[in-house]
C-alpha cells in the first residue's frame, strides 16, 4: 500500500479516504482549481465561505475584511460606518463619529461641541462651542450652542460672564431681588442671598430685619437678640442694652 499524500498548499479534502487529487479543494478564503498546484488567497475586502474553485466575493458596501477571509461575517464596518458584521453598513450621521471598525455604534460628540461632518472617523471633528456655550450630545451646528448657567448671550455666539448681583439662565441675565447679592457667574436665583440686615428665602424677596433681632446676611437667617440686648442699627449687629 502506498502512503497517503498531502494535498497541495492551501488545499484540503472534505471527505475521508479520498483517492483522487481532484478531491483536494481550495479552503474557504482561497480559490483555484480542484487538485491544482496552489490556491490563491482572497484579497482584503473579499471573502469565500465554501471550499472549491469558486470566486472570492466582494464584501458588502462600506465593509472590509482581512486577506484570506472565509465567512461573510469577516466583513466588518469601516471606520465612520456602523451595522451588523457581514451586512452593508450605514454612515455615521452628523454629530457623531466612529474610530474603530466593526459593528459598534457611532459615538456622539460630547456636550458643548458640534459637528456637521458625515461618516466622521475621529472625535477631532467635534468643534467646541464659543466661550460659555453648551449643547446636547450629538449637536450638528453652532446654532445649537446656548449659553449655560452663569452666562448670557445669543445662541451660537460667545457668551458673557454673568455679573455679580445677578443670575443668568436660559441665556438671559436677571438682577437679584432687592437687598440681595450674588457672586459673578451665578447660574440660578438661589445664589442671590439677602444682604446684611435683611432676611428671606434664597432668591426671593428680602425683608428688613425687625427691631431686637439681627440678620447677618448670606445665610438668610434671622436671630432674636438675647435678653438685655438689642440692635442699634436695623438688625446688623446685636448690642447690649443699658
Amino acid at each position: 500500500f502506498s502512503a497517503c499524500q498531502a494535498c497541495p498548499n492551501e488545499h484540503h479534502t472534505t471527505v475521508l479516504a479520498s483517492v483522487l487529487l481532484s478531491a483536494c479543494r481550495c479552503k474557504p478564503g482561497y480559490t483555484g482549481p480542484d487538485g491544482g498546484s496552489a490556491c490563491t488567497v482572497c484579497a482584503a475586502g473579499q471573502y469565500k465561505e465554501d471550499a472549491g474553485p469558486g470566486e472570492c466575493l466582494p464584501c458588502p458596501a462600506n465593509t472590509d475584511s482581512p486577506a484570506g477571509s472565509g465567512p461573510l461575517t469577516d466583513c466588518k464596518c469601516n471606520l465612520g460606518y456602523t451595522g451588523a458584521d457581514g451586512a452593508s453598513c450605514e454612515g455615521c450621521p452628523a454629530g457623531t463619529y466612529k474610530n474603530v471598525a466593526g459593528s459598534g455604534p457611532c459615538s456622539e460628540c460630547p456636550a458643548g461641541s458640534y459637528s456637521a461632518q458625515l461618516t466622521a472617523t475621529t472625535s477631532s471633528v467635534c468643534t467646541w462651542c464659543p466661550y460659555g456655550g453648551l449643547t446636547a450630545l450629538g449637536a450638528v451646528a453652532i446654532e445649537e450652542c446656548f449659553c449655560g448657567p452663569g452666562y448670557y448671550g445669543a445662541n451660537g455666539q460667545a457668551c458673557t460672564d454673568c455679573s455679580a448681583d445677578n443670575f443668568c439662565s436660559g441665556g438671559v441675565q436677571n438682577a437679584c431681588p432687592a437687598h440681595s447679592s450674588s457672586p459673578r457667574n451665578s447660574g440660578s436665583a438661589s445664589k442671590c442671598l439677602c444682604d446684611e440686615g435683611w432676611y428671606g428665602p434664597k432668591g426671593d424677596v428680602c425683608v428688613q430685619c425687625p427691631a431686637d433681632h439681627w440678620c447677618p446676611g448670606g445665610d438668610n437667617a434671622i436671630y432674636a437678640c438675647s435678653e438685655n440686648s438689642g440692635t442699634g442699627n436695623q438688625g446688623v449687629d446685636p448690642v447690649g442694652k443699658t
